[in-house]
């Protein structure tokens, strides 16, 4: 009943939507589905988390507000790493050179390169 009662507050509140980048816990993924017991989460790695609404206490929600980005690009296994790496700096760099983007980004973006 407790999963029921704080899913419903949640949703009634648009904390979060199927889609939205969140972070619950130690887990921080994607939402790929709500149903009134638990919320979905998938994380980049490809682990699928299914968490009780009762078992959240906090949760942080980077698609709320201020807007975010968040990409995966694939890159095939036989491609150097690190040229790979570099080219994705050597693109945000570029964009990041230009005012008219740079007046509409806050901070600086993070690209923690390739992963397995």
């Amino acid at each position: 009943m407790k999963d029921i009662i704080t899913g419903v507050f949640i949703q009634f509140e648009n904390g979060m939507n199927t889609g939205d980048l969140v972070t619950i816990g130690p887990l921080t993924g994607t939402v790929e589905r709500m149903s009134i017991r638990s919320v979905g989460v998938r994380q980049d790695t490809g682990a699928y988390h299914i968490i009780p609404w009762s078992s959240i206490t906090t949760f942080a929600n980077f698609v709320r507000g201020i807007g975010s980005v968040v990409a995966n690009y694939d890159v095939d296994r036989h491609e150097d790493a690190d040229k790979a790496n570099q080219a994705l700096k050597d693109a945000v760099a570029e964009l990041m050179e230009n005012e008219e983007i740079r007046g509409l980004i806050i901070g600086e973006p993070n690209l923690p390169g390739l992963s397995a």
